[in-house]
């Protein structure tokens, strides 16, 4: 399968600017890990980014899912998770949990907010 130039520099781009995501993310989190209001206003964070992209999208008028929307979508949803078994990990103090859980959340929200700056900021259509 061949990629093209462009394809190739916009990959490029976006595992750029998922790992200075990942980097402020990750200092982040680990400085407030031990907060649990962190927890749900990251959660809350979340959800509006995620229905943001829904009304962005047109998906609850058209029904139509573009290949951004679809990826995306996931990859917030999945951090989503981890943070809210991180929330349940903080609750019951383990320590080891909140790391790993920490770890997969900042990968994807990074991950998502990368995409979501290409693709609606930086490269529009």
């Amino acid at each position: 399968m061949r990629i093209s130039h462009h394809d190739k520099l916009l990959l490029f781009e976006m595992e750029f600017a998922s790992l200075v995501f990942i980097i402020i993310l990750s200092f982040l989190f680990y400085a407030y890990r031990g907060r649990a209001l962190f927890y749900i206003i990251t959660l809350i964070a979340g959800f509006i980014l995620y229905f943001w992209m829904l009304l962005e999208e047109n998906v609850h008028k058209t029904g139509k899912q573009h290949a951004y929307f679809e990826y995306t979508s996931s990859y917030i949803i999945m951090g989503q998770a981890a943070l809210a078994l991180g929330l349940l990990s903080y609750y019951f103090q383990v320590q080891f949990l909140i790391i790993v859980l920490l770890a997969i959340s900042v990968i994807m929200y990074s991950i998502s907010l990368s995409r979501i700056l290409l693709f609606k900021i930086v490269f529009p259509r």
